[in-house]
């Protein structure tokens, strides 16, 4: 069974590879498993025909920020009683709500507890805690089941450094 009534552990690894079938892994790994999430929006007062519009374009979640702000015909502030605040990370995608093009994120990066993962384009390097860097071409291979690595040991470093000076400016490190 995947748990207990009394716990709050309800499915292990078996049963999350089971339920992100086809895709790799699960929640606080790198692999689509554990990254691709849909967001689905209602909003009748703001959303006009054409409905139910799918997008295939990559979000992150520090996307919901800019957007909700821009949605609101807000300003984000640059200080707050005196101090600097960090400037939003993601970019809006209010454009979608309107059916007007939208280019989406060139490249998108990742980290938590040790796994990173880096995407631009097509391309996908992956690696969990402490593992080799996976490279795979998610358009089309969105199950991660044929590692390029190896094949293409020049896309790895490329990704490898941008992943890197990422983490540089993003304050990955130094890791607790």
């Amino acid at each position: 069974m995947p748990g207990a009534d009394d716990t709050f552990f309800y499915l292990g690894p078996t049963w999350a590879s089971v339920c992100n079938t086809p895709l790799r892994y699960w929640k606080a790994e790198m692999h689509e498993g554990g990254i691709c999430t849909p967001l689905i929006v209602q909003w009748p007062a703001g959303l006009k025909p054409p409905t139910g519009g799918i997008t295939h374009r990559p979000l992150h979640v520090m996307d919901v920020m800019p957007t909700c702000v821009e949605l609101a015909g807000a300003k984000y502030p640059e200080e707050f009683h005196g101090h600097k605040i960090t400037p939003m990370e993601g970019m809006s995608f209010a454009r979608e709500f309107r059916y007007q093009p939208f280019v989406g994120h060139q490249m998108l990066a990742w980290e938590h507890f040790g796994a990173r993962a880096i995407r631009e384009g097509s391309w996908k390097l992956v690696a969990r805690k402490g593992g080799p860097w996976e490279l795979y071409k998610v358009f089309t291979d969105r199950g991660e089941a044929d590692d390029q690595a190896a094949k293409d040991p020049q896309k790895v470093r490329d990704l490898a450094e941008k992943w890197e000076a990422w983490a540089r400016r993003t304050q990955v490190y130094p890791t607790p």
